[in-house]
């Protein structure tokens, strides 16, 4: 006979009330533990959700995600070789006491020659009427394309906003990167036509069309797809894509075909029932206040959901791009200065950079010659594009 047993049968001798005490502490025991489980369990869960998350950041790259191919590099990098040289102990460059070969000025020259400098009437002209009129030429275009990222100045981090055309291109500095911005350099609030933005929400608070980047949309839907294995984002994806592929025959024919749109706008329907389906709301947690946080493929849903017509402009305006590339070209000069130089000390000498790199681009993406285009800058005759 076991001690446990042993244990019980003393205390059933001992009466009916030493019975109960006993099977009352078991059951206090019981709930605590149970109090315990359930505790354990939704923190499994958190830990769970939080596994989940980092590991979405860990395999996250250009391919499926907003990040640039520079972050690529150290994916699956091969370790460096060790070399087998040894350390000699000496600081880099030329030793101490080591003869140089610098040449030194003569107290007595051979020859002077003076050089003076000239300055003509044209001298210091100002490109800020080419600035103003690009923005007017933006304002009055159909569609724009825009974008914004980060830059450094003042020690800072400042934001760089674009807007652009195939024939124009304007930068513009400054502190914010919301409507703000948006406002001081003067062209959303003044537009009517359709712009093309990566979805950052300050662009909505404009009264005109919007199409949203879908080359945006495909590498979140790689995202979810690879993460989550949903077959809704796998099947937008293939839908995106052949949506995609027809632009060749709108291109050629002036428009897509009515017949084709209705397919691809039924499919698109029926894509989106799918997805409901495998992500179905959440119930709200009765003990924290707030807006229940959703997962990432819901929320990527939603915006598929309440913005169809901004993803799909391009099928029913030619005018309109698949994608916001042209204003990611346009800022990536931009991101390649920043990589040479790192910064900027003062917000005018960004905006004097900036104000001659709209244009230089300006310039470039109408064929014309860089540098005749600056000269003819400089003797106060900038080169204005002409708008058909």
């Amino acid at each position: 006979m076991n001690t446990k047993r042993k244990e019980i049968l003393a205390v059933y001798e001992q009466g009916p009330e030493a019975v109960v005490t006993l099977v009352t502490t078991l059951y206090d025991i019981i709930a605590e533990q149970q109090r315990i489980i359930e505790l354990q369990a939704a923190r499994i869960t958190e830990l769970e959700e939080r596994v989940k998350k980092l590991e979405e950041q860990l395999k996250k790259n250009s391919r499926n995600s907003s990040k640039p191919p520079s972050t690529d590099v150290f994916i699956n990098e091969k370790p460096k070789t060790k070399s087998r040289r040894k350390k000699s102990g000496k600081k880099p460059g030329g030793q101490k006491d080591h003869p140089g070969t610098t040449l030194r000025m003569v107290d007595v020259p051979d020859e002077v020659i003076i050089h003076k400098v000239h300055k003509c009437s044209n001298c210091e002209r100002s490109l800020e009427d080419f600035e103003q009129q690009i923005k007017n030429f933006l304002i009055e275009s159909p569609v724009i394309n825009c974008d914004e990222t980060g830059m450094r100045i003042e020690g800072k981090r400042q934001w760089l906003h674009v807007a652009s055309t195939n024939k124009m291109t304007c930068y513009y500095p400054h502190q914010k990167r919301g409507s703000e911005a948006m406002n001081a350099m003067g062209i959303l609030p003044n537009f009517n036509g359709t712009v093309v933005h990566d979805f950052w929400k300050s662009y909505y608070k404009y009264d005109c069309d919007h199409s949203i980047c879908n080359a945006h949309l495909l590498r979140e839907l790689t995202s979810v797809s690879e993460n989550d294995d949903q077959l809704w984002s796998k099947a937008m994806n293939i839908l995106l894509l052949m949506s995609k592929n027809q632009l060749t025959i709108r291109e050629m024919s002036g428009c897509m075909k009515p017949e084709r749109i209705k397919e691809f706008e039924d499919w698109y329907g029926q894509i989106i029932h799918i997805g409901i389906e495998e992500n179905p709301q959440l119930q709200a947690k009765s003990k924290k206040r707030g807006r229940t946080k959703q997962t990432t493929a819901k929320n990527l849903l939603d915006r598929f959901i309440g913005y169809k017509n901004d993803i799909l402009r391009f099928m029913h305006d030619l005018k309109v791009p698949f994608e916001n590339n042209l204003a990611e070209r346009d800022v990536r000069m931009m991101k390649v200065q920043q990589k040479i130089s790192g910064t900027f000390r003062s917000m005018q000498g960004a905006l004097i950079f900036l104000r001659v790199r709209s244009y230089i681009s300006t310039v470039k993406k109408n064929q014309v010659p860089v540098m005749d285009a600056i000269r003819n800058a400089i003797a106060g005759m900038p080169f204005i594009p002409t708008i058909v």
